[in-house]
């Protein structure tokens, strides 16, 4: 290295997590080092490298990237690690690591990719300081006649920090065109700071100075034929499988036709390769995508369930790579694997399968290392135990879901589907409310206005993926049993009212009744129903009594369970 970097990196190598210096000081030292560049090759005014457990939350060790795009990070700790690379104005970069003191030095580099912007611009949303970097409460810029956009804001600080909505087609907030510094966000994007000046500041942002250029985020390492590289190579792979699969059922929709996805030669060269991989961990990894692509549709032999159960140990460090299927997609292949021709419900009654998979998920629950993987295990328990009718053994793993891991965002969600006293459950009466509509937010719809009628209360999002795979379904129904009696009023927790007049006006007409929860699941009708996630539905008759909800409402049951509850013939 060159004189002047000595002192930078040997900086950074002292940036180490404070419980690996104490709790593990004979534990080898994994340097990672390399460069990171942005999309024209050059070193970036502000860069960061971040260094975080695969399947956790939270930063093990971190660093700045030099001016000349060199960076350095060490670490004693052990375990599945995500390498997150960021860069002002560049779309961050994930590498998947396993430090397991097979390599003590990995080598790198890095060049990152452009931000992908959106053809349509309107509208833009700040988000800043002021609302705490709340998406649901963003404040609209406003056009200027030069073609500027700009927001004032009020301040007693020094400074404001602000993101900007609606600039990047994935929807993620980043920064704007201008500011005097930035600031990471801590979720792989930065932060515009600005000054204030007599307790105001003026947010500007020129699109004129957005740099369109196409790009291609490149990750090479200098031994290709490292653990490190071929780590990353097979699940890289896996997400360009992913991506090709999803990119043709977005293009099948469009042309509205079925989905036709050939899995053979992928399925062919999985098998192929696994055969002859000798390090267990990749092995384990070419098994798990070709679970995954049977959840996408692939056809699989029955062995590959079985397969999985046996080699992948419960404790093994690839349940940490969030991008492959986790102990859930062993729930969900169950009955397409284990009994191809057999319906779910017929699966759900072979008891010694049954037992073996809960007996596998109890082992990943409480033995794995990583809290989120065993909290996905468990919460897996719970919903498979209740699918196999097997209530008290699920009674007693909700209850020790709750005790345990209470605090998660899972348990919130196991509580709004499994709680004896949840808000949206057969036979309860439907609680009152006041949802403003669509059209005019000033008026709402109340649960007096569907006194009398059978209705379909069905919470849901334009950025909601399976809200969109329900959309034939709930379109058959009402095109079928309007006439007869039925209302649907949709409920949307989108940002902007005009994302669902931007989305009706596409292939999906929606021709029934609609709200607008603003601030989304942040919004107190929508706590009041206690939805936490979407989907969610609710047909409720017309005594206000809650007759269906959820999963007897969702694709192919919803009509069958209509008709039941209009007295229609099927």
């Amino acid at each position: 290295m060159r004189p002047h970097l000595f002192s930078p990196i040997l900086a950074t190598l002292l940036v180490v997590s404070a419980t690996s210096l104490t709790a593990q000081r004979s534990a080898p030292v994994t340097l990672i080092t390399g460069t990171v560049v942005g999309a024209d090759g050059k070193p970036m005014s502000i860069a960061d490298v971040h260094l975080g457990p695969a399947a956790e939350a939270g930063v093990v060790a971190e660093a700045k990237v030099g001016p000349d795009g060199r960076f350095a990070i060490a670490t004693t700790q052990t375990g599945a690690f995500s390498l997150i690379l960021t860069g002002v104005n560049n779309h961050s970069a994930s590498v998947p690591l396993l430090l397991d003191g097979r390599e003590t030095t990995i080598a790198l580099d890095v060049q990152l990719a452009r931000y992908r912007y959106r053809d349509t611009l309107d509208p833009i949303t700040a988000i800043g300081d002021w609302n705490h970097f709340n998406f649901d409460t963003g404040r609209p810029l406003v056009k200027e006649a030069d073609g500027r956009y700009t927001l004032d804001v009020e301040s007693t600080a020094d400074t404001v920090a602000y993101q900007l909505l609606g600039l990047e087609s994935d929807g993620r907030s980043i920064n704007g065109t201008e500011g005097v510094r930035y600031q990471y966000d801590g979720g792989g994007d930065y932060r515009s700071v600005i000054k204030t000046d007599n307790g105001h500041a003026t947010i500007v942002f020129d699109p004129r100075r957005l740099d369109r250029r196409p790009s291609e985020r490149r990750i090479t390492f200098r031994d290709p034929r490292s653990f490190a590289a071929r780590l990353a190579t097979a699940l890289g792979e896996f997400d360009r499988r992913s991506r090709a699969y999803f990119d043709s059922a977005r293009a099948a929709t469009q042309r509205k036709d079925s989905l036709h996805y050939d899995w053979t030669p992928a399925l062919r060269e999985l098998a192929a390769r696994g055969a002859g991989e000798r390090d267990p961990v990749l092995s384990q990894i070419l098994l798990l995508e070709r679970l995954n692509y049977t959840l996408f549709g692939a056809h699989s032999d029955s062995g590959l369930y079985a397969e999985v159960v046996r080699r992948v140990r419960p404790t093994s460090p690839v349940w940490s790579f969030r991008q492959l299927a986790q102990p859930a997609g062993v729930v969900m292949v169950f009955a397409r694997i284990r009994q191809p021709t057999a319906t779910r419900v017929e699966a759900m009654k072979d008891s010694v399968a049954v037992g073996q998979t809960l007996a596998y998920l109890d082992s990943v629950s409480s033995r794995h290392p990583a809290r989120a993987v065993r909290i996905d295990a468990l919460s897996s328990e719970v919903f498979f135990a209740k699918t196999a009718n097997r209530q008290e053994q699920a009674n007693d793993l909700y209850l020790r879901m709750m005790a345990d891991y209470g605090d998660d965002p899972m348990a919130a969600v196991l509580r709004a589907q499994y709680s004896p006293n949840r808000v949206l459950r057969t036979s309860a009466p439907v609680p009152d409310f006041h949802f403003a509509k669509l059209a005019d937010t000033t008026q709402t719809f109340t649960r007096a206005d569907f006194q009398g009628k059978t209705y379909l209360l069905d919470f849901w999002a334009s950025w909601c993926g399976p809200c969109i795979g329900d959309m034939p379904y709930l379109h058959a129904a009402y095109d079928s049993l309007h006439a007869k009696g039925l209302e649907i009023l949709s409920i949307s927790l989108d940002r902007d009212p005009g994302d669902v007049t931007r989305f009706v006006a596409g292939q999906w007409k929606m021709p029934w009744l609609h709200a607008f929860a603003r601030g989304g699941f942040t919004n107190p009708a929508t706590r009041q129903f206690e939805v936490i996630f979407v989907p969610r539905m609710a047909l409720v008759g017309p005594d206000g009594t809650i007759l269906a909800v959820d999963g007897d409402l969702r694709g192919e049951k919803l009509l069958p369970t209509l008709h039941r509850f209009l007295s229609a013939a099927p």
